[in-house]
């Protein structure tokens, strides 16, 4: 008897096939579901409490940059805008009937000088998933349909900025495949370290 649980101790087999898939299924029951839709202008509450979370990030990190804001994060007009653009859309996630994650995406063409060669592009403008859903495939769900949306606009490419700080986006990011392209760089011209404009 002890032979077979020391056995079991210093060389445990791995679960099987039907194991794991029992401990998938109870994972699934346990998490609730959610599912991604284009917004809509009565989601304009629950899409300002998502984009707040990237703002108090953004301002918390860069203050120089990025300041507080007092009231709704963005206005009702600005909502309506770009949901409602030809080359824009933002999409949310819904868990439980309340918006949990967004990202908001554009159709942008390249300027038209000799040099650069002509094309329309995707960007990525804001894509955040409320902090107590991460880890949850919410932010991969909504990148993969606003590349979907961007394929369905002619785009064969979507671009996106990443400030340096935000590590956890950057990783992220770099796991979808998106590849550093060009880097955006700045020197303080003050004492104080924070650059003047």
């Amino acid at each position: 008897m002890r032979k077979n649980l020391r056995r079991r101790l210093l060389h445990p087999q791995k679960p099987s096939i039907l194991a794991r898939l029992h401990s998938v299924r109870r994972r699934e029951r346990t998490e609730p579901r959610f599912r991604i839709r284009p917004a809509t202008l009565r989601d304009y509450v629950g899409l300002c409490e998502v984009f707040q979370e990237a703002d108090l990030m953004h301002s918390s990190a860069l203050p120089d940059l990025f300041r507080p804001t007092r009231g709704p994060v963005r206005t009702r007009e600005y909502i309506a805008e770009i949901i409602g653009g030809e080359s824009s859309v933002v999409f949310v996630a819904e868990q439980d009937e309340k918006i949990v994650g967004a990202v908001r995406a554009e159709v942008r063409e390249a300027p038209t000088i000799p040099l650069v060669v002509p094309r329309r592009f995707g960007v990525i403008d804001t894509l955040v998933v409320i902090r107590s859903c991460r880890r949850r495939g919410i932010g991969t769900a909504l990148a993969a349909e606003v590349q979907r949306w961007a394929k369905g606009k002619g785009v064969s490419q979507v671009e996106l900025t990443v400030y340096e700080f935000n590590r956890t986006g950057l990783a992220f990011y770099q796991k979808l495949g998106f590849r550093t392209a060009s880097r955006r760089l700045r020197k303080s011209l003050t004492d104080s370290g924070q650059v003047t404009q």
